[in-house]
């Protein structure tokens, strides 16, 4: 009887992990009409939270004030051939999801992952300026106000030698600095001690792909995220650091990119992710070997 019942247990055990999938809570693969303005329509976007809204920072109809009698750069950021334009011209995009990415689905599978693919860098620049990338643990507040840095690097942080502190606890971005970068900008309270720094020998292929997979129990101010940084589904860093949502607990999630002719990326997805299977397959040995003592 006892030998059934760990036999029993073992299968339900295992059929649990097989049946640990990630709850996919946005995605979008831009696969619309070519339009200025990136969601006049839902085509192309999915998850259980369903369609979305990009709010781009100084866009007339939601900055009025700011953006004055209208915006000078109607094309920065665009849907073309089924992808998203990024940075078009001589300015930045940068834009933000209206939604507060706390939902409980994140929390009760521990953790959630983000990532979009980068297609092309269209342009000429080759410094630490230009980079194409996203943000986690945003306030609300913080999005709105990154309008006014007006050199559109608000998420991640500084350009050049410049000291424009950024509004991301934890910011990634691919650069084509030194043949190819993933820039990695920690603004928030961080186990570095804020520190900003590149993984280097990271070029640019053609649809490759840039994820952050973050690992939590809270959102918390002063919880502690675990992060891996995935190049192409390979873990390329690993960090950690703390949310600072000024006891707001709101984690928007930002996007931004800066290079003189722009960049081209798709197939932005945000999950959630599950417990790993090798974790519930190692504990479900372990309970096996501890009834047979």
């Amino acid at each position: 009887m006892k030998r059934k019942w760990e036999v029993f247990l073992m299968v339900m055990l295992l059929m649990m992990a097989l049946n640990a999938n990630a709850t996919v809570l946005f995605s979008d693969n831009y696969n619309r009409a070519n339009d200025n303005n990136i969601d006049a329509s839902s085509g192309g976007m999915g998850g259980s939270l369903g369609s979305l809204t990009y709010v781009e920072i100084g866009d007339d109809e939601i900055y009025p004030v700011q953006s004055g009698t209208g915006n000078p750069y109607p094309e920065l950021t665009h849907i073309e051939n089924n992808q998203l334009y990024m940075a078009t011209g001589t300015n930045m995009s940068t834009m933000y999801l209206d939604h507060n990415f706390t939902d409980a689905a994140i929390l009760s599978d521990g953790g959630m992952k983000i990532g979009l693919s980068i297609i092309q860098d269209l342009g000429a620049g080759t410094t630490g300026q230009y980079f194409a990338g996203f943000g986690v643990g945003n306030t609300l507040q913080e999005c709105e106000d990154v309008w006014f840095d007006h050199n559109g690097t608000g998420f991640r942080g500084q350009v050049g030698n410049s000291l424009q502190e950024g509004v991301s606890d934890l910011w990634v971005g691919w650069s084509p600095r030194f043949g190819g970068i993933i820039q990695v900008f920690k603004n928030g309270p961080t186990e570095k001690g804020g520190e900003n720094y590149n993984i280097e020998n990271i070029s640019l292929t053609g649809n490759d792909r840039l994820e952050l997979e973050l690992f939590f129990d809270s959102f918390g101010d002063g919880s502690t995220v675990n992060a891996n940084i995935l190049w192409n589904g390979t873990v390329v860093g690993t960090d950690s650091f703390a949310w600072d949502a000024d006891t707001m607990l709101e984690n928007y999630i930002g996007i931004n990119g800066r290079q003189a002719a722009g960049f081209v990326v798709d197939d932005l997805v945000i999950q959630t992710i599950p417990e790993p299977a090798t974790l519930l397959l190692l504990g479900v040995g372990a309970l096996v070997l501890r009834k047979r003592k």
